[in-house]
């Protein structure tokens, strides 16, 4: 319709002004949902764990009637608070994870003596892929830990962003101006030798510009600007260029510290560098809410298991019919409880889904005993 492209037209013209004051935006990451959350296994496990963990009953009931397909009025806006809380921990996690490489681990062990030691247990490759494995468990379930290393992390990132990529910028410009490769120029200057760096720095200038050593300070020194005066201007970077470095080091040292702290203090972490050392697989194979809830029985079963145990059950050989009323309800009794032990027995090891079904089916049990006959 007209008055439809009329308004799709304004919307493309005004992101086109936006891109252009503010350059193309971020691209946006899909939100998770509760329905993609519950048909993952990784993240239904992990939901559930924080659940689990967060040691609110109020949360696990809410949970339960929720999946049980009965939620109660507020259920909704409670069960979006949780959604949310899990949505931000996982974007923490992508985030955290994503600055722990092999290389990075590999130089938090230089910087942190704590850390230190899980790389002589593991190796830096195995150390980074063991953590980044276990970060996500962390997140749900030991929040003040992990909260901890979200503040560590987020404050390298500000850093390597803010004053770091100001000298970065700065050096390069550097290098720019005095027709220098950048690269080379941080190889000559990070030589500890003062009387050998001023001489790479130098040599560096001079090949450079492609002529001979004594030619090119000719003309270097024509114009006022000879390789020695170019290359003591050069120099007189190192300074701050190992500040930026040595609060770099600070940075991952504080990392290192947390993440060592986070692997000795954690119980699940502690097991992950076990199995880690043993070359076992550190992650659990996880069950997904849907499977968990297919696992266990369900009305279905009390119905089609109590007539065979009803005709089956007898008293001094009486049968059912012929029972009074509290022999009666001695057999509902047994048959409750061997519907509950069937569930129990299934849900055992499975995980918080699981026990949490097997919860609600016990309370399903009791509610229908009184009415089988």
């Amino acid at each position: 319709m007209a008055l439809d492209t009329y308004k799709q037209e304004q919307e493309r013209l005004a992101k086109e002004e936006e891109i252009k004051l503010h350059g193309e935006p971020e691209e946006e990451k899909e939100e998770l949902t509760l329905k993609t959350i519950m048909a993952n296994k990784e993240q239904s496990a992990l939901f559930a764990k924080m659940i689990k963990d967060s040691g609110d009953a109020t949360a696990a009931e809410i949970t339960g009637r929720f999946m049980n397909g009965a939620p109660g009025e507020d259920d909704l806006d409670a069960m979006e608070e949780y959604r949310a809380q899990f949505e931000k921990r996982m974007n923490q996690v992508e985030s955290v994870n994503g600055e722990l490489s092999a290389e990075f681990i590999a130089d938090l062990g230089e910087q942190s003596p704590d850390f230190k030691k899980i790389l002589k247990a593991l190796g830096s490759e195995a150390s980074s892929e063991m953590i980044k494995d276990k970060m996500a468990d962390l997140a749900v379930s030991d929040p003040d830990r992990f909260d901890t290393i979200v503040k560590k992390v987020e404050k390298l990132q500000e850093f390597k962003k803010g004053t770091y990529k100001d000298v970065e910028d700065a050096v390069k410009k550097m290098a720019e101006e005095n027709n220098i490769d950048a690269d080379a120029y941080m190889k000559a200057l990070a030589i500890a030798d003062e009387g050998e760096r001023e001489k790479a720095l130098q040599d560096l200038v001079r090949n450079q510009w492609g002529f001979a050593h004594k030619t090119a300070d000719s003309l270097f020194s024509f114009f006022g600007g000879g390789s020695a005066k170019i290359a003591e201007k050069l120099a007189d970077e190192k300074g701050t260029v190992d500040e930026v470095h040595a609060a770099l080091d600070k940075h991952k040292k504080g990392i290192g510290k947390v993440l060592a702290a986070s692997v000795t203090g954690n119980e699940d972490m502690r097991n992950a560098l076990a199995k880690s050392v043993l070359g076992e697989p550190v992650k659990k194979e996880r069950v997904n809410m849907k499977e968990s809830r297919d696992l266990l029985p369900k009305e279905t079963d009390i119905d089609k298991q109590w007539i065979p145990f009803r005709d089956a059950f007898a008293v001094g050989g009486k049968k059912w019919d012929a029972l009074t009323d509290a022999e009666k309800d001695a057999g509902r009794a047994v048959f409750g409880d061997k519907m509950k032990a069937e569930s129990k027995k299934k849900a055992k090891d499975k995980g918080f889904w699981a026990s949490l079904f097997d919860s609600l089916f016990g309370s399903l049990v009791d509610s229908k005993l009184s009415k089988l006959n």
